[in-house]
């Protein structure tokens, strides 16, 4: 019958566990470490991007895309609009750390930075903000974002409105005159007596050349004016000087006279050959108001395919922006000499209970006759002690062990203990959570300091 084979105690757990121990004391020291081996940050910068897009592949639909961006960017970082944002927003006023108006505005001019880039048809607007909140510019950059979407669909909605208004409303409201003309042209020519004998003509008087030239440069303005709304706004500084010439021609075109000379009073009339005249004279002037307005009209046949083209164009550009803002911190550099000492006890640990974990874990010195007869098969028949030597001291493993199951639990403890508060700080601090995701050193290091002020 075979004897039970004797085991050493503590020599079970083998190699992993020395291993173990000693890689999560130094996986300890080190989370505790590395945070303060970096400088503290000293600020943040917002990112946020708008993209201005026209799915037309002809030059001349992005010909609206420069002065659309100009006009966006001049409608929504006036001074009434960074005063609006830093009235109702307290923490971005607080963040600027200046009591007077004046002086947060210029500074938040300053932090503030759109730059436009425009390639083909396609603009995009990069905004960058920095300051100490990182809550406050993420907020910030959100609402311009916002004011951005809303001028650029005000932008397009009046130009639309406009191209339809000159172009497609005009149109339809000559057709209308034109067909209400023809029909009252038709029945005065229908009610007109013909037994009375036609009134003596008048030669009309010459008109002024003065005025003809006058009312030509007046028409030519008031082309021009068309032109400039068609790819601008009202507001642009070209329609308003050209609106102002136009008043200017007009006041010199009203005090200008028609005429070279008065005419002569014609001679009286009968009832009747009055009655005839008049029907005469609105049917002169149904001719010549029919010949004008069907002039209008073919011009505005002509224009109608620049007015839908037109209204391709700007249906055809979209902006695009997700709304996202990412913010990224400002500061936290790596201190070369913490990152030396921090490594140095890192491996000094590593060492440390790498050597309580290996020497708790060697086999034990077999120090009695029990120990022997279960380690060898043979049968023990006594034992002699030799003299002058000393027992072997098993309390020595015993004290290792211990050591280094404290060290063990108590970096395990560590660990736990940071992952733990980490959980707690996301849980109940949103702005923690977004600090984590940006620059989670400098997030364990505040929260480090909160519990061991420095």
């Amino acid at each position: 019958m075979s004897q039970p084979r004797y085991t050493p105690p503590r020599s079970r757990h083998g190699g992993l566990w020395v291993w173990y121990r000693a890689l999560v004391v130094v996986v300890a020291v080190i989370l505790l470490g590395l945070p303060w081996c970096r400088t503290d940050r000293s600020g943040y910068v917002a990112h946020g991007q708008a993209t201005i897009v026209s799915d037309s592949l002809e030059p001349e639909a992005h010909a609206h895309l420069q002065p659309l961006v100009e006009e966006i960017l001049q409608a929504t970082t006036t001074d009434d609009h960074l005063v609006n944002y830093l009235a109702q927003d307290p923490e971005l006023r607080q963040d600027l750390q200046v009591s007077d108006d004046q002086a947060a505005l210029e500074i938040l001019r300053r932090r503030l930075e759109v730059s436009p880039n425009r390639i083909g048809g396609q603009v995009s607007l990069r905004l960058n903000y920095y300051g100490e909140d990182r809550l406050a510019c993420s907020r910030l950059l959100s609402r311009i974002l916002q004011d951005f979407d809303r001028e650029f669909n005000d932008w397009k909605r009046e130009k639309v409105t406009g191209i339809e208004d000159t172009y497609i409303d005009q149109l339809k409201s000559t057709e209308s005159e034109l067909a209400a003309m023809d029909a009252e042209l038709r029945g005065l020519e229908a009610t007109v007596p013909g037994d009375v004998a036609p009134a003596p003509e008048k030669l009309s008087l010459p008109r002024s050349p003065a005025w003809l030239l006058a009312q030509q440069k007046l028409d030519q303005a008031k082309s021009r004016l068309k032109e400039l709304l068609e790819t601008r706004t009202q507001r642009h500084p070209l329609v308003q000087d050209q609106e102002k010439k136009i008043e200017k021609l007009q006041t010199q075109f009203a005090a200008l006279p028609e005429f070279q000379s008065k005419p002569l009073p014609p001679e009286p009339m009968s009832d009747r050959e009055k009655l005839v005249e008049q029907y005469k004279q609105r049917i002169a002037a149904l001719h010549s108001e029919m010949a004008q307005n069907q002039t209008q009209l073919d011009a505005l046949k002509l224009r109608q395919k620049d007015a839908a083209k037109a209204l391709g164009f700007l249906n055809g550009i979209t902006m695009q922006h997700s709304g996202d803002i990412t913010v990224s911190s400002v500061g936290g550099v790596w201190r070369s000499t913490a990152l030396l000492v921090l490594g140095g006890w890192s491996i000094f640990a590593g060492l440390i209970a790498f050597q309580l974990a290996s020497s708790s874990a060697s086999p034990a010195m077999i120090s009695s006759t029990h120990k022997l007869a279960a380690a060898t098969p043979l049968a023990v028949a006594g034992t002699v002690t030799l003299t002058g030597s000393t027992q072997p001291e098993s309390g020595g493993a015993w004290r290792f062990g211990r050591a280094s199951f404290v060290l063990t639990r108590l970096a395990e403890l560590s660990i736990v203990f940071v992952i733990g508060l980490v959980v707690l700080a996301t849980q109940t601090q949103p702005e923690f959570s977004l600090l984590l995701r940006d620059d989670p050193l400098a997030a364990l290091r505040e929260m480090m300091r909160n519990l061991i002020p420095s």
